[in-house]
């Protein structure tokens, strides 16, 4: 800190005097767990003293995303989804995933993920469900389930234009 924080202080004035932003790129520490914020090397001084903080990560479904995880200038911005193909970088749209989903790692986020495609495998076994029953009647987090539904290929049906989401498996695949 004593020795991190002369430096940003500079590079603050600088940026201050030219009206320009700073950008610093660092990498993220290979475990998992805790909060997002922390998992960026160089110290937690430098998190700090950003007003802004975007993580670019990847989880094991190769989805990739870059997500707001710190801001002091207004609210958490959404997620958004690229991808890679053939050395040509595209935006996917917005994400659910969040910097906490990247800061738990893939193991954790796979075993969330799994957890939720089976129950909602055991849920529509019988047909389909209301979105908000199928919400209220677990304590996997919404988002979750949206990913597990991904995941499961399920349908998503909605009968008026008004009226409540309902899922459903798919039969005979």
């Amino acid at each position: 800190s004593n020795e991190t924080r002369p430096i940003l202080d500079g590079l603050a004035l600088l940026a201050r005097q030219h009206h320009a932003a700073i950008v610093i790129v660092r990498h993220m520490t290979k475990g998992s767990g805790g909060k997002a914020i922390h998992r960026a090397i160089g110290g937690v001084d430098l998190s700090a003293v950003e007003r802004c903080e975007l993580q670019v990560g990847e989880l094991e479904d190769e989805e990739r995303v870059m997500t707001h995880c710190k801001t002091n200038i207004g609210p958490i911005g959404q997620s958004l989804g690229f991808v890679i193909e053939e050395e040509q970088f595209r935006w996917t749209g917005p994400s659910d995933i969040t910097s906490s989903d990247l800061a738990k790692g893939d193991a954790e986020n796979r075993k969330e993920i799994d957890k939720a495609v089976a129950y909602l495998e055991e849920k529509l076994a019988n047909g389909p469900m209301p979105v908000k029953m199928l919400e209220e009647g677990t304590s996997i987090h919404p988002r979750t389930l949206r990913r597990g539904s991904k995941k499961l290929g399920v349908i998503k049906t909605r009968f008026s234009e008004s009226g409540p989401w309902s899922w459903a498996l798919r039969r005979g695949e």
